[in-house]
């Protein structure tokens, strides 16, 4: 049981399967593989292939390293039953670790899960992936973080902290998605007016409508009258236009 633990989750802090270097890092030391680190990395390869210092030495210590992310690394390169994730706690930096290294398979993973996120966080954070990406070449990081900056408005772009570090084709960009979201939204703004006011319009022809046709019936109704009342005086003919006239001004315009 110990053997298939060690082969899913190493802890690489003592040696194991013939490893054959030692990596130091804040006095914490990383029991490793030189094929492995060379397999994944022309950087450590070289390091261990030409004249560098590190040549020939059991140890290699990497000054300014954290030991934890340092660990993580590695917990991405080797092999184990089940691929290590790729989270929003270690994204950041294995992508300066991968980068530095030129581990481009991790540099890689890291990307398409930032990538894949970056729809899925809040505005004021667009623009700081949007400079990573920059900072690192990450051009999937880059389009994804610059469309999603097509929904900021012009004051939450320019307010950003991070506003004045974003490179000037990269803003254009930003600026033109930023206008063609408002033309369109105008468009559509524009075309619901539009049909606002065609409802409008057929309200008040219906309306019209009625009126006329009540208006129709009120003078049928007091010609009926008049012609079966000329036993009566003509105030009945002048109470019949007075109530006509004020029918009419109590009808919707």
């Amino acid at each position: 049981m110990a053997l298939k633990k060690e082969v899913e989750s190493p802890d690489f802090s003592h040696p194991w399967k013939l490893s054959d270097l030692v990596l130091v890092v804040e006095e914490e030391r990383f029991h490793v593989h030189r094929a492995m680190l060379a397999f994944w990395s022309p950087v450590f390869e070289k390091m261990f292939t030409s004249e560098f210092q590190e040549k020939d030495k059991n140890e290699v210590r990497l000054p300014g390293k954290k030991a934890s992310e340092i660990k993580e690394m590695l917990l991405q390169v080797y092999p184990s039953a089940k691929e290590r994730a790729i989270t929003k706690e270690n994204c950041y930096f294995l992508v300066k670790l991968a980068h530095e290294y030129q581990m481009a398979a991790i540099v890689t993973r890291c990307e398409d899960f930032l990538a894949r996120k970056v729809k899925l966080k809040e505005n004021d954070s667009v623009l700081a992936d949007l400079v990573f990406a920059q900072t690192y070449k990450l051009a999937k990081l880059k389009l994804a973080s610059v469309r999603q900056a097509h929904c900021l408005s012009l004051d939450e772009l320019k307010q950003d902290e991070m506003f004045g570090q974003i490179q000037p084709d990269n803003l254009q960009e930003i600026m033109e998605g930023i206008i063609k979201r408002l033309q369109r939204e105008l468009g559509g703004a524009r075309r619901e007016s539009e049909d606002r006011q065609r409802q409008i319009n057929q309200m008040r022809r219906s309306i019209q409508s009625v009126k006329t046709a009540c208006l129709a019936e009120i003078g049928n109704i007091s010609r009926h009258l008049v012609r079966h009342a000329s036993s009566v005086s003509g105030s009945v003919s002048g109470s019949l236009s007075s109530i006509k006239k004020q029918l009419e001004m109590s009808l919707p315009s």
